[in-house]
């Protein structure tokens, strides 16, 4: 009884801690929150046997690409958008007018489901082939969510000092719209397959269709993106707003 009383008690300090996090996005205070996070030390996390393959298999295809030609400015473009909003559509937009190097977050999820990993490594993944992009000379879209404070703190953190250009990038779109590109898909070879799905952290994801997990997926991270009276939020921290009216 009291293990359970314990981690009800932990389940609502951190359910509680996120809500503050949130609120605070659309305050100044979110820039000292994002220093104290930069100042914090970064474990670099290791890769097991099958990971590691993955990440190869994403340094062959950029290596594959190295003919393009090397930026006077080498810019790092980060997306932030919530779940149907185009994020991607925009972001591999941005990669090809500014011949940069195209990085997806949903990309290295489902290499690593054809594999049999869990999703652990993602960030890992992700954070290593934007290293080794930028190491090419390389300008970078970093297709992953950006809306954590974590990430976008990391980020600062591993370009400070350099004259690499970071900029982050919120697309936003009409709810109806947003709803209508979730239900015509495509599902198929992308994290919303339920044959792609990584099932081990949600059993039932299996029995729903590709609609169904974009939209659950759509409703885990929409408080980031609303306030609790439905408003979207106005964050503090410095971006550009792109309105995507396409797909």
């Amino acid at each position: 009884m009291i293990k359970i009383e314990r981690c009800a008690v932990i389940t609502w300090v951190v359910r509680n801690m996120i809500a503050l996090l949130q609120f605070l996005q659309e305050t100044p205070f979110i820039d000292v929150i994002e220093w104290i996070l930069m100042e914090l030390p970064h474990k670099q996390e290791g890769l097991t046997k099958a990971e590691q393959g993955v990440y190869d298999d994403f340094v062959s295809a950029i290596l594959s690409m190295s003919g393009k030609q090397i930026p006077l400015q080498c810019t790092v473009w980060a997306m932030i958008g919530l779940t149907g909003h185009g994020t991607t559509y925009v972001a591999k937009q941005i990669a090809s007018e500014h011949g940069a190097v195209y990085v997806s977050s949903n990309d290295v999820r489902v290499a690593l489901a054809r594999v049999g990993c869990s999703y652990r490594s993602v960030g890992e993944i992700v954070r290593r082939l934007v290293q080794y992009v930028l190491n090419l000379g390389h300008s970078v879209v970093i297709d992953s969510n950006h809306v954590d404070p974590r990430k976008r703190a990391w980020l600062r953190r591993y370009l400070r000092g350099s004259d690499i250009e970071l900029r982050f990038v919120c697309v936003h779109a009409r709810e109806d719209q947003a709803l209508l590109w979730i239900s015509g898909g495509p599902h198929t070879d992308t994290i919303y397959d339920p044959l792609v799905c990584n099932s081990s952290s949600s059993p039932s994801a299996l029995t729903l269709s590709g609609s169904e997990l974009q939209l659950a997926e759509r409703n885990r991270h929409r408080s980031w993106f609303h306030s609790p009276n439905g408003k979207v939020r106005k964050f503090a921290f410095r971006h550009s707003k792109i309105w995507n009216d396409v797909g």
